[in-house]
């Protein structure tokens, strides 16, 4: 759904969905956005959502909103009396009580954040008998662990939470793709528009790429692209792998693992066979290379153009040359720049 959307053609669209998960993931997204963060009609809008659905969630952007809109009293005053009212259902709101007489600190005087604590100390912990005196000495600390112990009082909700069946971590959804064995979903705890984006985001960063496909091996069966360090093609030794690094003779350039290869650092081609290049560039899935060695190698003008644009920091073809669209062959060396730059 569209962020610039106006505000009420954005209800409008929200009403069509059903699934509440999707909506708070669309209220986080638009409020993480310019045409939400910096809409106070907007932060209103959820807030009024998700008052009576989650208390935590709802004073959590209560909190969000003052440091953003700090100048903004009367949300301020409302923030407190929310955290009053909550306070008696009862659950936990330690940590508000605290932030809202650091908003004070943070923004209005010592003398405001000494009345917010009375009022703080008065509502969470009704009997007490402490004399606050504004003088030299003073430490809001002491009474920060004063209200936070208040948290001991809330009663636990284990028995309901017994009651109550386990949410199973949230199913996220791939298509099937050609490999047969690729299962249809895979469970994880954060909710699936992230675990989308992250997949459709990482593609062509072998660094998060790799660290992904550490964390869990489904996203390699979605995304089943090895990495590969560095790849030498025409070694005169046997084919071997050397930890992400793959090195192949002239026997083994037809195998099959070079299909779908993201080469990250380094591609070297010392065979003598002047289209090794050519042949074998076209079935990797990506090549971010920035270092190589390319020799007795017949290019193309776009393969040229690639290696030009892509090899910045240390990259040599000796004895490589270039086929021009007329036919030529003019050696990679040469003033092939002053052409076709």
């Amino acid at each position: 759904m569209r962020d610039d959307l106006s505000l009420k053609e954005w209800e409008l669209a929200l009403n069509e969905i059903k699934d509440e998960e999707v909506i708070f993931g669309l209220f986080e997204h638009r409020l993480g956005g310019k045409y939400g963060c910096l809409d106070k009609n907007f932060w209103k809008f959820f807030m009024n959502f998700v008052k009576d659905k989650d208390e935590i969630t709802y004073l959590n952007h209560y909190r969000m909103y003052t440091r953003l809109y700090i100048e903004d009293k009367e949300m301020v005053e409302k923030y407190r009396s929310e955290i009053e009212r909550i306070s008696k259902i009862p659950m936990a709101v330690a940590e508000f009580w605290i932030d809202t007489i650091l908003y004070e600190l943070d923004f209005g005087t010592k003398k405001d954040a000494i009345e917010v604590l009375k009022r703080v100390l008065n509502s969470a912990v009704p009997n007490h008998n402490y004399f606050i005196v504004e003088n030299p000495t003073f430490s809001f600390h002491y009474f920060f662990d004063i209200i936070q112990n208040t948290n001991a009082n809330v009663p636990s909700k284990k028995e309901d939470f017994l009651k109550v069946s386990k949410k199973l971590p949230i199913s996220c959804y791939f298509p099937r793709n050609q490999t047969a064995a690729l299962k249809k979903s895979q469970n994880f705890s954060i909710p699936r528009t992230f675990v989308y984006y992250i997949t459709q985001s990482i593609k062509f960063n072998h660094q998060i790429l790799q660290k992904l496909f550490n964390s869990c091996k489904y996203f390699f069966a979605v995304q089943p692209t090895p990495l590969c360090y560095r790849l030498v093609l025409g070694c005169r030794k046997s084919s071997k792998y050397r930890g992400q690094s793959l090195f192949l003779n002239n026997k083994d350039l037809e195998f099959k693992g070079l299909d779908n290869l993201y080469i990250t650092n380094t591609f070297d081609v010392l065979s003598e066979i002047p289209t090794v290049y050519s042949q074998t560039i076209k079935r990797m899935y990506k090549c971010d290379s920035k270092y190589g060695i390319i020799d007795n190698q017949l290019f193309t003008l776009d393969e040229f153009k690639f290696i030009r644009d892509n090899f910045l920091f240390g990259m040599t073809a000796l004895g490589s040359d270039v086929i021009l669209p007329n036919g030529d062959i003019r050696h990679y060396g040469s003033d092939l720049d002053l052409f076709y730059s």
